[in-house]
């Protein structure tokens, strides 16, 4: 299987490449890291009658999409059916997302334009996984974060997905997040000076908080119907920020829209206390795979 999986990258890496606006992934990067991980899920699926669902979650920046493209190329080159989509594709729409900020006007973690669990057309997207559980045909939807100065809103262009697929890939920075109480959360922050000092100036009073934990108990539902949990995990949290300013670069480079610096410094405070819920193994949150993450978006390790 390896020597297949090999041959299967070598022919996908120009696609790759043009796929992921120039990133060039190494050979030695792909043997060590990407190829056991790629392993792993064939395997894995050859044990499974119907399709093999993977979530991978990772912060904002750190290169899901990349690690997706990669595996859904080398995977369709084998042959297989692959479905890759992401959780940001079922952003509930900007005036639906505006409405939820004056229903919880003051609430911090939903005054940013959209990420924070509740923020999603979580329905549909269960919906579209038991579907896709079922061999049934799919309707992705879009959505373009450039919209509205980067507020982003849904695209009336959906995909429409013909047939029993194999794999089904989903990506998402809150995608696999284990839910937890409040006491557990407050606990959780504190175990970190950096998080804690992010949380305390959100949320002081831990009055909003819950509210975000409430939506949190809703998605378990979808993560639930994960075969395979992925974690990219980046070595520092504090590598968020400047990894989420790269991006916004990177598509306002393409779009010529987005948000500035001191927009996406702001923009990204919020989901730091709820990201390190998997950071924090006290917590103990389960994962299949565990990608470790360098400040270059490179892999220093693997477990499985």
């Amino acid at each position: 299987m390896e020597t297949e999986i090999q041959a299967a990258f070598k022919s996908v890496q120009d696609r790759v490449n043009k796929l992921t606006n120039g990133v060039d992934i190494q050979q030695s990067t792909f043997e060590q890291y990407y190829l056991p991980l790629i392993r792993k899920y064939v395997e894995d699926k050859s044990n499974k009658d119907g399709p093999y669902t993977i979530g991978f979650q990772g912060c904002q920046g750190i290169g899901k999409t990349v690690l997706t493209t990669l595996i859904e190329c080398i995977l369709v080159e084998m042959n297989f059916q692959v479905v890759r989509c992401s959780i940001d594709d079922y952003y509930c729409s900007y005036e639906e997302r505006l409405v939820m900020s004056g229903r919880y006007i003051g609430n911090p973690f939903y005054q940013i334009s959209r990420g924070m669990p509740g923020t999603h057309r979580y329905e549909e997207l269960i919906n579209m996984l038991q579907r896709a559980k079922r061999g049934e045909s799919l309707k992705i939807p879009g959505f373009d974060k450039s919209l509205h100065g980067g507020n982003g809103d849904i695209l009336e262009e959906v995909r429409h997905i013909e047939g029993r697929q194999d794999f089904i890939i989903l990506e998402g920075w809150c995608v696999n997040i284990p839910s937890c109480n409040t006491e557990q959360f407050v606990q959780s922050v504190r175990r970190n000076d950096h998080v804690n000092e992010v949380f305390e100036g959100l949320d002081p009073e831990q009055e909003y908080f819950p509210i975000v934990l409430g939506y949190l108990n809703e998605y378990q539902k979808i993560w639930q119907l994960m075969d395979n949990k992925t974690l990219m995990l980046g070595e520092d949290i504090q590598w968020i920020a400047e990894w989420r300013i790269e991006q916004e670069e990177r598509m306002k480079a393409v779009k010529g829209v987005g948000m500035s610096v001191a927009q996406i410094e702001e923009f990204i405070k919020p989901y730091i206390p709820f990201t390190w819920l998997y950071y924090d193994l006290e917590l103990g949150a389960a994962a299949d795979c565990v990608l470790s993450i360098g400040r270059n978006h490179l892999p220093t390790a693997l477990k499985i």
